[in-house]
């Protein structure tokens, strides 16, 4: 009996029990249920969101590609928004400031100086022309000059280099000669009529109408004056007149040729010549450029500048004891036309001539005038 009551109670007390366990086990189900679901989900969804992410990096043809935007460099304007690259930048939205050209831009700026039969040179933005470069040497003096008529000629000063050139042409007397024969000439001495003194003295750097008319007037009064000694050699009289000359450049560099004129009356006629200084003279060189052929020749002055100059033409002081360097270049189309050639009667004659200023023999101004050189063209117009 108390064996089956005990068997009864616990029959009684474990049904409870058992609808608990039941119930947990049905959540438990129901949550691996739920877990499968999502795991099959996962595994459905996951190659379409592959898919979609693969499509986002690879457009479909015909859609618009994005550019990248290209790294910045020194030269490409930078972005106003972007951040200084470096702590010691300017910020971005400062607008660069433009400088003022200097001496070394403008020496970058080149532009044709032409003459109207198509010579022509170009020259660095600090020259300019000036006045001068007459198509003849002045009249008192004209007969005496080298045998060149100038039929175009302009003269151009660099007031930063100290510095003035001529670019000319003329007709041609040295066909029937050669370069032996030039060459000769232009080392011949002072007034002889075609050194290369007389070249820079007559057609480049002639002395002013002033000093001239000056001269005339000395050699007009020594002329009335009474003679004396042998009947014979009267007719021989030679004076010579000191020049004056302004502050300018132009007077500068006729002053370092000759500071005096001197005119003479002989029995074979009249002549008048420079007291000139003296010069150092370079061998004669041979240049072919640009469809041209020059013959070059240098003239440097052996005595340096003075104190007295340096103040009275307004230069550098540091260009005391300097030396005042010349050049002259003959040239033609090449060929050069020494031998006649009715082909080509009316071919001109091309002239550079350069005054400068050097610090000593060497260096001198050489490969200035070179350079210059070759920006010399000749091109003709249509006939």
């Amino acid at each position: 009996m108390v064996f089956a009551k005990q068997a009864a109670e616990m029959v009684g007390t474990g049904t409870p029990r058992i609808d608990r366990r039941i119930a947990a086990g049905s959540r438990r189900a129901r949550s691996a249920f739920a877990i499968r679901v999502l795991l099959l989900l996962v595994v459905l969804l996951l190659p379409a969101f592959a898919f979609a992410q693969d499509d986002s990096q690879n457009p479909p043809p015909g859609s618009p590609t994005p550019v990248a935007a290209p790294p910045a460099s020194a030269d490409a304007p930078a972005d106003s928004n972007a951040a200084p690259a470096t702590p010691d930048a300017p910020p971005a939205s400062q607008p660069a400031a433009v400088p003022s050209p200097a001496a070394a831009d403008l020496q970058k700026i080149i532009a044709p100086f032409s003459l109207n039969n198509g010579a022509s040179i170009d020259l660095a933005a600090d020259w300019h022309k000036t006045d001068g470069g007459a198509m003849s040497p002045p009249s008192l003096i004209g007969s005496y000059a080298p045998p060149f008529h100038f039929t175009n000629a302009l003269v151009a000063s660099n007031d930063q280099q100290e510095a003035m050139l001529e670019l000319a042409t003329s007709d041609n007397p040295l066909a029937g000669h050669d370069s032996y024969w030039l060459d000769a000439q232009m080392h011949s001495p002072p007034g002889s009529g075609m050194s290369l003194t007389d070249f820079l003295f007559y057609l480049f750097l002639p002395p002013s109408q002033s000093c001239l008319g000056h001269m005339f007037e000395v050699y007009t009064e020594a002329s009335r004056a009474p003679q004396s000694g042998d009947p014979s050699s009267q007719s021989d009289l030679q004076v010579s007149a000191t020049c004056t000359f302004t502050a300018s450049l132009s007077d500068f560099y006729s002053s370092q040729i000759s500071s005096a004129i001197t005119f003479e009356q002989t029995a074979g006629g009249p002549r008048a010549f420079p007291d000139v200084k003296d010069f150092q003279l370079t061998p004669m060189e041979q240049v072919d450029v640009s469809g041209l052929t020059f013959f070059v020749f240098e003239a440097q002055s052996t005595q340096g500048i003075s104190a007295d100059a340096v103040a009275h033409f307004n230069l550098p002081k540091e260009l005391q004891g300097a030396h005042a360097d010349f050049f002259w270049a003959i040239g033609a189309e090449s060929p050069f036309p020494f031998v006649r050639d009715p082909g080509r009667k009316d071919a001109p004659v091309i002239h550079l001539s350069y005054a400068s200023i050097a610090p000593g023999p060497n260096p001198n101004r050489r490969p200035d005038f070179m350079d210059l050189l070759h920006h010399v063209h000749f091109n003709p117009p249509p006939q």
